[in-house]
């Protein structure tokens, strides 16, 4: 493979050398997984001398370009010739799974890797958990790699099919999906995390509408701790409000919510601050990060708006490119669900998963029933 082929395929979002593959589906870590199988340290290793054409099936999967296809010969020797594939027609896709699984058995039998867990849609989970991850497998199935509505359309109606899903709710899951992909704050930076789909003809990255799935153990653990009582506030309004201040207000760079000004986003905090609380989060797990100076009028009011005692304590959070000295009314609410380390806060990012699928599953559960 190219510098480049390389470099594309180590930049993927999807590039986690530390974690062993779990799921059915090929990603660019599967690398890793023939790289222990031929007893190499590094996955450069394999990608440059070894592994060219696994690693060129891995970047046509995963980037569904029609320039890339490998030829029939070669998708004749990924999956093995012999009798069982006389009259067979063979595709990237189908090669790729075929390799990957095989590869994966042959991990399990070695003692390589454990027997890899079910899809959460298999597990007895709670059925908002079951819900929503059917709402994820549906956005990756119908990422908007064609520009064409006609074949676009045919995309969903299939995926819709094959996850017994109304024609009418996948639509209102991808439009919702969308409408999270390209909500911007207010210095042009997207506000939710979405996959970037790989550039096809030299044009520049699309951005997918995929929600960025959580893949931290501890992430999972906290996703499964709230699905049962976001279930259990189904259709009320302590819910869908604070879900709604979440997703509007939040700063990517901080990971949570920033209200800006207390006349307007007062309601809003007061919304997502309650929502926290009937998620059983303790007070004492939940930060308030300010922008402005200690001691400043505008954390007396904030105080007021969220009925905070006197002395609750507000983190001094610098501004953004801004004097450390400012005095604008900014108010973050960041909730914490283990000790905090330099680098990140162990378990928000699950949590922020879990914030957008369930918003997704809201507005298109709303979509839905007006039109039914």
């Amino acid at each position: 493979m190219s510098n480049a082929d390389r470099s594309w395929l180590m930049a993927g979002p999807n590039f986690r050398p530390e974690e062993v593959r779990r799921s059915e589906k090929p990603w660019n870590s599967d690398v890793f997984l023939l790289s222990q199988l031929l007893g190499h340290l590094q996955g450069r290793t394999t990608l440059s001398l070894y592994f060219h054409f696994c690693g060129e099936l891995l970047r046509v999967h995963l980037s569904r370009s029609a320039e890339l296809s490998p030829t029939p010969e070669q998708l004749s020797l990924a999956v093995g010739k012999g009798a069982v594939l006389e009259g067979k027609s063979l595709n990237p896709k189908s090669a790729m799974e075929f390799a990957v699984g095989l590869l994966g058995k042959m991990a399990k039998l070695n003692g390589i890797i454990p027997a890899a867990a079910p899809s959460p849609a298999n597990k007895q989970t709670s059925k908002f958990l079951n819900e929503f991850y059917q709402a994820w497998d549906l956005l990756s199935a119908v990422e908007k790699v064609d520009a064409v509505v006609e074949r676009a359309d045919a995309v969903l109606d299939q995926a819709a099919a094959d996850l017994r899903m109304s024609v009418d709710r996948a639509k209102a899951i991808r439009d919702a999906a969308n409408c999270l992909s390209t909500m911007a704050s207010g210095n042009g930076d997207f506000r939710h995390r979405f996959m970037e789909l790989p550039s096809r003809n030299s044009q520049p990255a699309a951005r997918s509408i995929i929600p960025v799935r959580s893949n931290d153990p501890f992430d999972n653990e906290v996703i499964k701790q709230f699905a049962d009582q976001i279930e259990a506030l189904r259709g009320s309004s302590i819910l869908s409000e604070g879900v709604n201040a979440y997703v509007k207000f939040l700063w990517d760079s901080v990971g949570c919510p920033v209200f800006t000004d207390i006349k307007k986003d007062g309601a809003a905090a007061a919304a997502f601050q309650k929502l926290l609380l009937k998620l059983n989060i303790f007070d004492k797990d939940i930060r308030f990060g300010s922008y402005d100076c200690k001691g400043s009028a505008s954390r007396t009011e904030w105080r007021e708006v969220l009925d905070l005692r006197d002395r609750r304590p507000f983190e001094q959070w610098p501004v953004p490119f801004e004097d450390r000295k400012s005095v604008r009314p900014w108010l973050g609410i960041k909730p914490t669900f283990g000790p905090e380390t330099v680098v990140h806060s162990p378990g928000l990012f699950g949590f922020r998963f879990i914030m957008v699928m369930t918003y997704v599953v809201l507005k298109a559960e709303g979509a839905t029933s007006r039109e039914s």
